[in-house]
C-alpha cells in the first residue's frame, strides 16, 4: 500500500471530479458498490479524513498516511521528515528524536516523529518571525528593492 500522496500527482480535473464525488447525499456522503449499485452511507470519521485529504491535496500539499501504532524503519521516518536517512540516524543517534531497536534495525515511533516535526517547524517559524521583524523595524520591508542594479552601483 502506498502511504503518501504528491499534490502533483492528481491532476486538478481529477480533484474537480473527486469533489463532485464527495458531495453530500442528504448530508451524508456514500459510496457506490460497483456490482449492484447498492450505495452505503460512510462512517462521519471517514468522510471528514477524505475530505481533509482532498483539501490538503488541492492546496498542493503532499500527504503521508502514518498508522499510529505501528513503529517506523529509518528510512521511512526520514521519508515523513523530508530528511535524508543518513540525517534522520544522526538525529536519532543525537539523542533528538527517541528510537529502539529490533535486532540492529533503528524504529522510530510516529508519535515521537510528529513531536519532533511540530517542535521543528515552530522553532522555524520563530526563526522567520524573528528575521521578519528585524527586515521590518530597519524599514526594508516593502522597500524598493531592485536586486542586483543596486550591487552593481556599489
Amino acid at each position: 500500500m502506498k502511504h503518501r500522496i504528491e499534490a502533483t500527482e492528481i491532476s486538478s480535473d481529477m480533484m474537480d471530479q473527486l469533489k463532485k464525488l464527495l458531495r453530500p447525499e442528504g448530508g451524508r456522503l456514500h459510496l457506490l458498490a460497483e456490482h449492484d449499485n447498492q450505495k452505503t452511507p460512510l462512517p462521519e470519521p471517514l468522510t471528514q479524513l477524505l475530505c481533509g485529504l482532498i483539501g490538503l491535496l488541492e492546496q498542493g500539499h503532499s500527504v503521508t498516511l502514518l498508522a499510529d501504532a505501528k513503529p517506523l524503519s529509518s528510512q521511512q521516518a526520514a521519508d515523513y521528515l523530508g530528511v535524508s536517512r543518513q540525517h534522520l540516524v544522526n538525529l536519532l543517534e543525537d539523542g533528538v528524536i527517541p528510537y529502539h531497536k529490533a535486532g540492529t534495525h533503528r524504529r522510530v515511533k510516529p508519535e515521537d516523529l510528529q513531536a519532533f516535526a511540530k517542535l521543528r517547524d515552530a522553532e522555524r517559524r520563530g526563526t522567520l518571525d524573528a528575521h521578519f521583524d528585524a527586515v521590518n523595524e530597519a524599514g526594508k520591508y516593502d522597500s524598493s528593492y531592485t536586486g542586483s542594479k543596486d550591487a552593481e552601483r556599489a
